[in-house]
Order: C-alpha cells, then sequence, then structure tokens
C-alpha cells in the first residue's frame, strides 16, 4: 500500500491532504480549546504548528503516513481538525487512522 495524496469527500466534510494554506485554520482549530492539552492524541501547540507540518510532510515522502486537514463544508469551508492514515501493511493491504482532533 503506497499512500499518494488524494480528498476524500462526503456531504459535509472533506478531507484534503495536509497543505500549508491550511495552517491558519488548523492553528484557530487547535487553539480553540487548547486541544493539545488532551492527552488521548497527539496535537500541537500551535506555537510548534510549522515542525508539525514538516514532520507530516516527511512522514509523507517516506510514504509511511498521509495527513488530512479536516474540513467542514457547510459555512464556508473551515478546517476544524486532522487526522491521518498511517502504519500501512502490504501484507494485508491495510492502515489504521490515527491521532485524529477536531474543535
Amino acid at each position: 500500500m503506497i499512500f499518494e495524496p488524494v480528498v476524500l469527500e462526503g456531504q459535509h466534510v472533506r478531507l484534503e491532504t495536509l497543505y500549508e494554506s491550511h495552517q491558519d485554520g488548523l492553528c484557530r482549530a487547535i487553539s480553540d480549546g487548547e486541544l493539545w492539552k488532551i492527552f488521548v492524541t497527539i496535537v500541537p501547540h500551535s506555537n510548534d504548528i510549522d515542525q508539525f507540518f514538516s514532520n507530516a510532510k516527511a512522514a509523507q515522502e517516506r510514504r509511511e503516513s498521509l495527513a488530512f486537514d479536516t474540513i467542514v463544508k457547510e459555512g464556508g469551508d473551515q478546517v476544524v481538525g486532522l487526522t491521518r492514515f498511517m502504519n500501512a501493511s502490504r501484507q494485508t493491504n491495510a492502515s489504521r487512522s490515527g491521532s485524529p482532533f477536531s474543535a
């Protein structure tokens, strides 16, 4: 299994491959409720978003994971969080979703 950038779209939400153009919206979503304080998922502090993007892009280039911005379509395409596919297995043709968060 190889992770390739793709857009996944449903009726209410769209998942787009992580783009720098979504960085401000992702920071707003992270800061709403101080999501970095939640211990059940990995959320960067908004001050660390540049390193977070760099790490996510590097993992994508190594084909280890693919991060998606979660975008609510209603009300102007607002970035509300992030999720990713990772730990792909060529043997089982499966991957897992991980580190999701949303405001």
